[in-house]
């Protein structure tokens, strides 16, 4: 009897779709290997049968994580008792998807934010995809003119932001798409293939403070606004002992904690806010889209309801991943007059 695979291969794989992989050798045992697309020996391991005569590897989604290099996507091959049985593309995902990747990928943008999102002109928005082909990257944008009347204006050949040959990331940020001549811009929906993903711009916005730049559970990057309460709190660990018959202080260590609330969110907006929990690349955003200092969220709540009379809003508490906690922004005495100015003069 020949091997038989129980867990199938496709061309492209999540891989989250290897937590378990089993298949039922010919023989009571088999010698189970994973090689890199340079036929490098990663994994090579010898397994025994179960009861039911298969063998079933355990946590390959995590092992070929660690493997996976960032804004990589490495071919691996299976190979059994020396013979290849498969080979694929492999694409970092961290949750289970009701989808194969072969399916997703080419279907979907990689979020997990399936519903139309809010944005302003002041938001740096990421929107990513897996295009090997470079299939046409459009943006159909909604506008209302002075009378009121719906007015569209479509966006073509924008560029992504990234080099990668197969996952592109393109800079979908609403101000790259005003249009005064035209309109008000009230709405957009970039497109991709069959990918579709709608933005919904908000007039008078909130501020925001802050915003992350995360890795999603795809592996790329993505972004969150939080408009709603923040607050700080500093966090002293003492340490002292008697000198010389005195009780002195001798160390202090602080740890800024911060606090920070998205506000109201659109319905769906759950599977975002749990991206960002899960997450363990986040970074303060800056204006111009860079990233600032990493971050390490401590806490979170990320609790939803299909109550159709509530909107969610979700809070984390962070700290700055760095030992210097601390920051002092220095703001230089603004003066009106130059140094010549008789401050006296009254």
């Amino acid at each position: 009897m020949s091997t038989v695979i129980l867990t199938p291969l496709h061309q492209y794989m999540f891989t989250s779709e290897l937590a378990r992989f089993s298949y039922m050798p010919s023989t009571t045992s088999s010698v189970f290997e994973i090689r890199n697309g340079a036929g490098a020996s990663l994994l090579n391991q010898e397994y025994v049968v179960d009861g039911a005569g298969v063998i079933t590897v355990h946590a390959l989604d995590k092992f070929l994580s660690d493997v996976i290099e960032p804004d990589t996507q490495p071919t691996f091959s299976f190979v059994i008792d020396g013979v290849s049985i498969g080979q694929f593309v492999a694409i970092e995902c961290n949750i289970n998807v009701e989808a194969t990747a072969s399916d997703f990928l080419f279907a979907q943008f990689l979020t997990s934010m399936q519903t139309a999102r809010d944005t302003d002109h002041l938001r740096y928005e990421l929107l990513s995809a897996f295009n090997p082909s470079d299939e046409e990257f459009r943006v159909e944008a909604v506008y209302l003119d002075p009378m009121g009347k719906a007015m569209t204006r479509t966006f073509r050949n924008i560029p992504s932001a990234t080099t990668s040959d197969k996952i592109k990331t393109y800079n979908v940020s609403s101000v790259l798409f005003k249009a005064p001549a035209v309109g008000e811009l009230v709405s957009y929906t970039a497109i991709c293939g069959k990918r579709r993903a709608t933005y919904n711009v908000v007039m008078n916005a909130m501020p925001f403070d802050p915003a992350f730049i995360f890795r999603n559970s795809f592996g790329v990057w993505e972004t969150i606004f939080f408009v709603g309460e923040k607050t700080t709190d500093s966090q002293f660990t003492r340490l002292a002992s008697t000198f010389d018959g005195r009780y002195q202080t001798y160390d202090i260590d602080e740890v800024l904690m911060l606090t920070a609330s998205t506000g109201l969110m659109p319905s769906g907006s759950d599977r975002l806010a749990r991206d960002v929990a899960r997450s363990m690349a986040i970074y303060l955003l800056n204006d111009d889209g860079s990233t600032g200092r990493q971050v390490t969220i401590t806490d979170c709540s990320v609790k939803a309801t299909n109550s159709d009379e509530l909107l969610p809003a979700f809070t984390f508490q962070y700290r700055h991943a760095s030992s210097n906690e601390v920051e002092f922004r220095y703001v230089p005495y603004y003066r009106i007059f130059d140094l010549t100015f008789d401050m006296t003069y009254e």
